[in-house]
């Protein structure tokens, strides 16, 4: 290739980056930064957030770009076509998010104004060359966006880890301690008709009940996770005001800083980081991995109207494994988990969890703590 064809080549390549950001690294890290919880929950580490700006700001228009390579390779021709092709395609998909929010028209018509807008923009750029040079002018853009997203104070708060040191206190008890939070199973779920834990439907319970103290009356001080955790955690109420993220960094005295350093804490978290320790069960690998497939499916319910996410996993009712959920919520859920296997061949294996922290508990010589919190119900 000679050097004023590399440059040519160069310069197209800037131009798709310039719109692959604005079409998907974007629209993405804008969602994200207004849902920090999304990256707390999946217990992400500084390098996953890292590894996400690589690969939606490099990592994604690096791909476009090798197709058009490879098309360049069979003929300046091919190249040329393939390049249009991605262009049109992006600048589809732009289009396609921009009138979304901007009109409320049935889908058809959405799609035909959107694709009518790409070809348009797309025979703009090949007549006038001041086009081009405006998606130069627009390359910056591909740095703006990352830097934006890690200088969110609340991602910023995840980037930089959130190790607190562990208060000493003095604690002479032994007695070992276990803590289930069982997420979403109100109480009254689990009373018959004089208000007693019904010994039919839930036997355990009812034996667990008899030789215990149970509070007919307790509930948690809020109907979000994210809020309810920390409160029963640190004994103390929610501030008012916008809602800080379930980390250590913002609660820092918490049952596990508080018995940290006479006992041994086994925790099973889910949906909060607020125990300084491991707790993730997962592999680096199977972390990254269920981060993109969540992703994917976020990224279509931000880019397809409305009517053509019905068939998509729901993205509203937990912050994780959205595929591992049932496509419609409006489907018969028993009909599809009948079993302890059905549940443990979930994308949450939530039961698979819930056995793991039993295998945990058994005797030992130091005190220990045991705490789950579990989505199981």
């Amino acid at each position: 290739m000679r050097s004023g064809e590399k440059r040519g080549f160069l310069v197209r390549a800037s131009h798709l980056l310039v719109l692959c950001g604005f079409a998907v690294a974007q629209p993405l890290f804008d969602l994200l930064s207004r849902y920090p919880e999304f990256f707390v929950a999946r217990q992400s580490e500084p390098i996953d957030l890292i590894l996400l700006a690589l690969t939606l700001s490099l990592g994604v228009p690096g791909l476009l770009v090798s197709v058009v390579g490879l098309g360049r390779l069979l003929s300046p021709k091919t190249g040329w076509l393939a390049h249009l092709g991605v262009l049109t395609i992006l600048l589809f998909t732009i289009a396609l998010q921009m009138l979304k929010r901007l009109t409320e028209i049935p889908v058809g018509v959405t799609l035909f104004l959107s694709l009518a807008a790409a070809v348009t923009i797309c025979l703009t750029y090949v007549r006038f060359r001041s086009a081009r040079t405006y998606l130069t002018i627009l390359l910056p853009t591909t740095l703006l966006f990352p830097a934006m997203f890690f200088f969110d104070s609340r991602i910023s708060q995840i980037v930089t880890n959130n190790a607190v040191e562990v208060q000493r206190v003095d604690v002479d008890s032994t007695t070992p301690v276990v803590l289930v939070v069982l997420d979403e199973l109100p109480l009254i779920s689990l009373l018959n008709a004089e208000r007693q834990i019904d010994p039919v439907q839930y036997p355990n319970f009812a034996d667990l009940a008899k030789q215990s103290h149970w509070f007919r009356n307790a509930t948690s001080v809020s109907d979000s996770t994210l809020l309810s955790i920390p409160a029963i955690l640190t004994g103390r109420y929610p501030k008012l005001g916008p809602p800080s993220l379930p980390t250590a960094s913002n609660y820092p005295q918490t049952l596990f800083t508080l018995l940290g350093s006479s006992y041994h804490l086994e925790v099973f978290e889910d949906m909060t980081r607020l125990f300084t320790g491991t707790v993730t069960r997962e592999s680096w690998l199977q972390r990254i991995g269920n981060l993109v497939s969540d992703l994917s499916v976020v990224y279509f319910h931000v880019l397809l109207p409305e009517d053509l996410t019905k068939d998509l996993p729901q993205v509203t009712r937990t912050w994780k494994n959205f595929s591992g959920q049932d496509l419609s919520p409006a489907e018969n859920r028993v009909s599809k988990v009948k079993t302890i296997k059905d549940f443990q061949s979930s994308a949450a294996d939530r039961a698979g969890q819930f056995e793991e922290f039993i295998d945990s508990i058994h005797s030992q010589e130091t005190p220990t703590l045991y705490f789950l919190h579990s989505g199981l119900p």
